[in-house]
């Protein structure tokens, strides 16, 4: 295999998860749950980037999740931000940049520690994802644009 192709294989041996886009989350690397939560956050409830790994903290495969789902199969659109948020834990960084959850204490199914594709999910999740709105929070105005 040429130098620097991508085979999951060796990337299983050599990268670490810091979360996926279906709401696992290490909880070992608050800098990046924080990022994730950030990005939600500034960018007014519209758009997430999650599904962190890294290979000696170079950052790889993102997945971002956006209100109207323009991201391919990995972006589950709100619902993706429903499960990244409902299983994510706010910790010290996340209050002292004053950041809410409105998913704090509602109960959301973890998704596979593995990066989620849309076809991956059930049928009641893609009727969540294709609703294209939340329950537990609206789109608001981003911080920056």
């Amino acid at each position: 295999m040429p130098s620097g192709a991508f085979d999951g294989r060796w990337a299983k041996k050599r990268y670490e998860k810091f979360n996926s886009n279906g709401g696992y989350e290490n909880a070992v690397h608050q800098l990046m749950t924080v990022f994730c939560h950030w990005t939600w956050y500034i960018s007014g409830h519209q758009f997430m980037v999650c599904d962190l790994q890294h290979r000696k903290y170079i950052l790889t495969e993102p997945a971002i999740h956006s209100h109207d789902k323009r991201f391919g199969l990995t972006d589950l659109g709100m619902y993706g931000m429903e499960l990244e948020l409902g299983n994510h834990k706010c910790n010290k960084m996340c209050q002292r940049l004053g950041f809410d959850n409105p998913m704090t204490g509602v109960y959301v199914r973890t998704g596979p520690r593995s990066t989620t594709y849309s076809f991956q999910v059930t049928e009641e999740e893609l009727l969540k994802a294709r609703r294209g709105r939340s329950d537990h929070f609206q789109i608001m105005s981003p911080i920056f644009e």
